[in-house]
């Protein structure tokens, strides 16, 4: 019978860290502790993730009903991200996604509107990567996905009716 351990938080996700750096893991889950003590664990220049890309916040849901993971990135590590910083996020997310047996992930790319308006400047980085994608000019991963409009993520979501405001 394995012996129990007791760790405070902070060992908890250095250890965790440190497994996964390790390749003795796969991937390393929030949970309860906190996001201050997660991230210092995660940013660690000894145990830590650091890869030399940019750190970015992956969400993953079981969306049972559409029988598939559906991952959300970035929803708040990156608050005012560049051009080069939305294609690392991608490539992030994309990373998460294979890590996860999603071989070849569908990106989408959501902006406020479908149309590009040189006026907002979201949807034209938005576009952009859409581009880089279409064109195989993006670096790495990004090069092998599909960005998707707006309506294009509806059509590729079914039952997803009203899941994003419809226009």
């Amino acid at each position: 019978m394995a012996e129990a351990v007791s760790l405070n938080l902070e060992e908890a996700s250095q250890i965790a860290m440190s497994l996964v750096n390790q390749g003795k893991a796969q991937i390393a889950m929030k949970g309860n502790v906190s996001t201050a003590l997660f991230l210092r664990a995660a940013l660690d220049r000894k145990t830590g993730l650091r890869t030399g890309r940019l750190l970015s916040h992956v969400a993953t849901f079981d969306m049972v009903s559409l029988n598939r993971l559906l991952l959300i990135s970035d929803a708040g590590v990156n608050i005012a991200p560049n051009l080069e910083q939305k294609a690392d996020i991608v490539r992030n997310a994309i990373g998460v996604a294979h890590k996860l047996g999603i071989l070849e992930p569908r990106v989408a790319v959501l902006a406020s509107t479908e149309t590009v308006n040189p006026r907002i400047p979201a949807n034209v980085e938005a576009a952009a990567l859409a581009k880089m994608a279409d064109d195989k000019a993006g670096a790495q991963e990004v090069d092998r996905t599909r960005a998707l409009r707006r309506r294009d993520l509806l059509k590729a979501l079914p039952g997803a009716k009203g899941f994003l405001p419809e226009e």
